[in-house]
C-alpha cells in the first residue's frame, strides 16, 4: 500500500519545498508481511521533523499555517479532515502498553467470565447493602458490638460460629461484606444444613427482646445474676410498696386525708419523712448484689410501660424468698429468645439471592475460573503476529491468581501490563513498538476487518452473479 503527500505545511518547520511533494519524494509504502496491513519506518536523525510529522498527522482540521494533503494508491484524497491516521505518543518511561487487559481480550468465552464476575461483584454489594439496612431496621443491629451479635459469636456450634464473621462483616459500617471471603459465603448459604429451623415467637416478646438489647436495659442484667449468690430477704417486696406510697405522698402530701381510703393524716409531710426512712432501713440492710439487681432491674422504669415476661415479678419475688426457678426459667426463656432472633439473621443471610439468577451466574463464572485461557481472540492473535514477526517475542496469557484471577499479557516472563519499563528485557524501540502495536490496536483491526468485509462482500457478488 502507498500514500503519496503533495503538501505538507506546519508553520514554518517545513521548507518550501514540502509544499509541491511529488510521487519521487513524497511517496511513504508500507511493507507487506505474511499477516495481513504493513509496516513503515520512518528513520531520520534528531531534529529532522519525525516529530513534527506525526504532530501534523495528528492534526483535524485544515488552516493556512498547518495542513497536509495526500491520496492512497486509489486515488483517495487523505487530508486533516479525513481523520485517517491515529498518533500513538511515546510511551517511554511509562509502561509498556497502557490501559486494562480487558481492552485487548476480545474472546467470547473471556467477555463472558469479565461479565459474569461484574454481575457478581454487583450481586454481592447489592445483597450486603440490602442485609445491613435491614439488620439496622428489624434487628436494631448496626455495630458489630451489639449484644445480639456477641450473644451469637458466645455460642459454640458450627452454624453460628461460621456465620456470625458474615454478619459482623456486614453491619460493619467500614467493611460492608469488603473483606468477606465469597467463595466460603456462598458455600455457607447453599448449605441446606445451615438453614436454621426458626420458632415462631410471641409479637410482644420478641419486639421487647429486640428493643431492649439495642440499647442494653434489663435483659442483659437478669441473665448475668447467679441465683444461688443472692441472699433472699423478704422485705425487699417491701420497698417496691414503700416507692409507691412515697411517689403519692410527693404529690398530695399537703393533704389532711389519704386520696385512697379518706382516712384523716394528722402530719403528710411527717408521713412522707417516715416512709424514706423505712425505705432506707429496709434497702441499707441488703447485700450489695441484691442492691444492684433492685435497682438495675426491679426499680428499672421501662418495666412500668411494657414487661411481656413479668421480670419485675419474677425478680421481686426470688429477692424476697430466694426460690430460684422462677427466675432461672427467665433466664433460659431470654436465652432462647436471644438465639432464635440470631438465627432469624441467619435465614436471612441464607436467602439473601432468592428469587435472582446468582447462583446460576456463579457456577457458570467457577467453570470458567477452572479452564486453562487461550489466545482465542482472532484480534489479540493479530496483534500478537505482528509483533512475534517483527521483533521476535511471543504474548501469552496467564490467570493471575493473586488478582482476583484477572488474566495477564506476558511477554516472555514480565507482564505488559503494569510492569516498569526499565524491568523489561527489551530494548526502547521494542518497548516503542509494542506500544504502538496495541495504542494502535483499535486502528489496525478496523483496518483489517473493513478488508475481511471487502473480500467477503467480493465473493458474495461473486457467487451470485
Amino acid at each position: 500500500m502507498k500514500i503519496t503527500f503533495s503538501t505538507i505545511k506546519s508553520g514554518e518547520i517545513f521548507c518550501d519545498d514540502f509544499l509541491c511533494l511529488t510521487d519521487l519524494n513524497g511517496t511513504i509504502e508500507f511493507k507487506h508481511m505474511q499477516t495481513a496491513g504493513g509496516i513503515a519506518v520512518v528513520y531520520a536523525p534528531n531534529g529532522t521533523g519525525k516529530s513534527s510529522l506525526a504532530s501534523l498527522l495528528d492534526t483535524e482540521v485544515t488552516d493556512e499555517s498547518r495542513k497536509f494533503v495526500a491520496a492512497d494508491e486509489y486515488g483517495n484524497e487523505i487530508k486533516p479532515e479525513t481523520g485517517t491516521f491515529h498518533v500513538i505518543h511515546d510511551q517511554l518511561n511509562r509502561n509498556v502498553i497502557r490501559g486494562k487487559t480487558t481492552d485487548y481480550l476480545i474472546g467470547a468465552q473471556i467477555r463472558r467470565e469479565y461479565e459474569l464476575r461484574d454481575r457478581l461483584s454487583v450481586a454481592y454489594q447489592n445483597a450486603f447493602s440490602q442485609l445491613s439496612s435491614k439488620y439496622k431496621t428489624d434487628y436494631k443491629v448496626s455495630k458489630v458490638g451489639d449484644c445480639i451479635l456477641v450473644h451469637m459469636q458466645s455460642l459454640q456450634d458450627t452454624v453460628h460460629q461460621t456465620a456470625y464473621p458474615f454478619i459482623r462483616s456486614i453491619v460493619n459500617s467500614r467493611q460492608r461484606g469488603k473483606d468477606i471471603d465469597k467463595d466460603k459465603f456462598v458455600e455457607f448459604i447453599r448449605d441446606e444444613a445451615n438453614i436454621p429451623n426458626l420458632v415462631e415467637l410471641d409479637a410482644d416478646k420478641r419486639g421487647f427482646v429486640i428493643n431492649d438489647l439495642a440499647k442494653p436495659k434489663v435483659i442483659e442484667k437478669i441473665i448475668s445474676i447467679h441465683p444461688y449468690e443472692i441472699l433472699p430477704d423478704e422485705n425487699t417486696i417491701l420497698i417496691e410498696r414503700h416507692d409507691d406510697a412515697i411517689g403519692i405522698l410527693k404529690k398530695y402530701h399537703q393533704l389532711d386525708s389519704c386520696v385512697v381510703c379518706d382516712s384523716h393524716i394528722s402530719d403528710g409531710s411527717e408521713l412522707l419523712e417516715s416512709k424514706k426512712e423505712n425505705r432506707n432501713n429496709i434497702y441499707n440492710n441488703l447485700d450489695s448484689k441484691t442492691k444492684e439487681i433492685l435497682d438495675k432491674v426491679v426499680c428499672d422504669s421501662s418495666l412500668n410501660n411494657e414487661d411481656p415476661f413479668e421480670i419485675k415479678r419474677i425478680v421481686s419475688a426470688f429477692i424476697a424468698d430466694g426460690e430460684p426457678t422462677e427466675l432461672i426459667e427467665l433466664q433460659e426463656n431470654l436465652k432462647r429468645h436471644i438465639i432464635t432472633i440470631g438465627d432469624e439473621m441467619i435465614n436471612i443471610l441464607c436467602h439473601c439471592f432468592d428469587d435472582t439468577n446468582f447462583f446460576s451466574d456463579y457456577d457458570e463464572h467457577a467453570q470458567l475460573t477452572e479452564s486453562q485461557p487461550e489466545l482465542d481472540s482472532e484480534e489479540l492473535m493479530f496483534i500478537e503476529n505482528i509483533i512475534s514477526e517483527n521483533i521476535g517475542k511471543d504474548i501469552t496469557i496467564i490467570r493471575d491468581e493473586e488478582n482476583d484471577r484477572n488474566y495477564k499479557l506476558m511477554i516472555g516472563d514480565k507482564a505488559l501490563l503494569g510492569t516498569d519499563p526499565k524491568d523489561m528485557e527489551l530494548s526502547r524501540g521494542e518497548q516503542n513498538f509494542i506500544s504502538l502495536t496495541f495504542g494502535s490496536a483499535n486502528s489496525i483491526l478496523r483496518l483489517y476487518h473493513r478488508v475481511k468485509i471487502c473480500i467477503n462482500s467480493s465473493k458474495d457478488i461473486s457467487s451470485n452473479s
